[in-house]
């Protein structure tokens, strides 16, 4: 097929004239004539002008009179706009454009009516200032869907949406930063991808926000999010290794700089984040759900805690943090881990046992392994891992000395609180 290339308006209305079949059907006793035609929009066209939706009135008035009808008339099909396209659209004609190719920039300032964008490629999608709908008219226009498109660039900066917004299937290649956009209705990220960080500065989410399947291939910062209506998040990808952010100390200047210019997320911003969902989860009774992000933002507080410390900036607080936080870990991986509880609690229990019977006049150190002396051992082993035993376990006739009751003692609490960890780790699905 020849390829076409529109370098003008008038050029693109011949090419969408030449694609279009009017028909005379009927001549009724009046002398009126009835058309009829296979008006389908733009289609397989190169677009090399910058477009500028609406059309002017003259080309608008061309397209009805050869249609001899009303015509919604921005319907593209297969277009590759190789310049700039401005959408200033106060009409209730919508704006379609399916497996279109954007080699610059979508900029939209007003979209009175519905915007639907399929399996398109968008070299920058600029919805800076914009507004979408009207206020009043949820349900009815200004909606907005992208769905199974590629957005490279995004500029999102005070939108403020009346109607749905959909992202349905699609990926963006850039990090976006949704600035204080106002979504006043419902907006879906279902199966979206974000392969870089996605941060919500100052949004407001108004209606209903879903996440189902959303992917973030890198950071998620909801933390200075306004949540103002109903955040459903549901199997959702966020993988705590590819979690980047800024484990810093900055200033204001640099937080604010951070968070709605640069688009990196600080690390009190991230934790601030595992907070919010795994609270989402913990207030739905989505017990099972909430755990990796638990562990999450104790990870986050451990890892902060350990930067703050070395900075000695809250020494005190820091070090108890880190203390804390530290035997969880090794414990039962902040609760979500019975079998490491276990495996705490047998090694931690066998170290004091160790030290413990080694003075005793029943056992001394030892470099080399015997097994006899194992063998022998073992049943006085298991009775150490009760924290409630006595101390003359070993028998009534074997001499102890004072370090055997420290190291003895010493094991209970450890063995105790192995113990605790691991019931509290398999009560973890409560």
């Amino acid at each position: 097929m020849e390829e076409r290339i529109a370098e003008n308006i008038d050029q693109l209305i011949k090419f969408w004239k030449d694609d279009i079949k009017v028909e005379i059907i009927s001549i009724p006793e009046e002398g009126i004539y009835e058309f009829d035609d296979n008006e389908d929009g733009f289609k397989n066209i190169i677009i090399d002008f910058e477009l500028f939706i609406p059309f002017d009135e003259d080309a608008f008035n061309d397209m009805q009179n050869h249609l001899r009808r009303n015509v919604d008339p921005y319907k593209f099909k297969g277009c590759a706009f190789k310049k700039e396209v401005r959408i200033h659209n106060r009409s209730e004609h919508y704006v379609i454009a399916q497996n279109c190719s954007f080699e610059k920039e979508l900029k939209i300032r007003m979209q009175k009516s519905n915007l639907t964008l399929l399996n398109c490629s968008i070299n920058t999608l600029n919805f800076e200032n914009a507004i979408f709908g009207i206020d009043g008219d949820n349900d009815n226009n200004g909606k907005c869907r992208l769905k199974s498109c590629k957005i490279e660039n995004t500029n999102f900066r005070n939108t403020t949406f009346y109607g749905l917004v959909d992202f349905y299937n699609s990926t963006f290649i850039k990090p976006v930063n949704f600035y204080k956009t106002d979504f006043l209705n419902i907006v879906v990220f279902s199966a979206t991808n974000f392969t870089s960080n996605v941060l919500f500065t100052y949004s407001l989410l108004g209606n209903k926000t879903i996440f189902r399947g959303t992917k973030f291939d890198h950071g998620l910062d909801l933390s200075l999010a306004i949540i103002k209506g109903d955040l459903l998040i549901f199997n959702i990808s966020l993988d705590d290794r590819k979690y980047k952010s800024l484990n810093k100390k900055l200033s204001e200047t640099e937080y604010e700089k951070s968070v709605s210019i640069e688009n990196t997320i600080p690390i009190l911003n991230k934790r601030e984040t595992y907070r919010i969902i795994k609270r989402l989860h913990e207030n739905n009774n989505n017990i099972v759900a909430s755990i990796p992000f638990k562990v999450n933002e104790k990870k986050t507080l451990f890892k902060e805690s350990w930067t703050k410390l070395w900075r000695f900036e809250k020494v005190s607080i820091s070090f108890s943090n880190i203390w804390v936080l530290g035997w969880n870990a090794i414990s039962n991986k902040f609760g979500s881990s019975y079998i490491i509880g276990a495996l705490f609690t047998i090694v931690i229990g066998f170290v004091f046992f160790y030290l413990s019977i080694i003075q005793s006049s029943l056992f001394e150190y030892s470099n080399s392994v015997d097994w006899e002396s194992f063998t022998k051992g073992f049943k006085y082993y298991i009775q150490f891992l009760i924290p409630t035993h006595k101390f003359n376990y070993l028998g009534e006739n074997v001499n102890l000395n004072w370090l055997f009751y420290m190291w003895d003692f010493t094991g209970r609490l450890f063995v105790g609180y192995g113990i605790y960890q691991t019931i509290q780790a398999f009560r973890k699905y409560r």
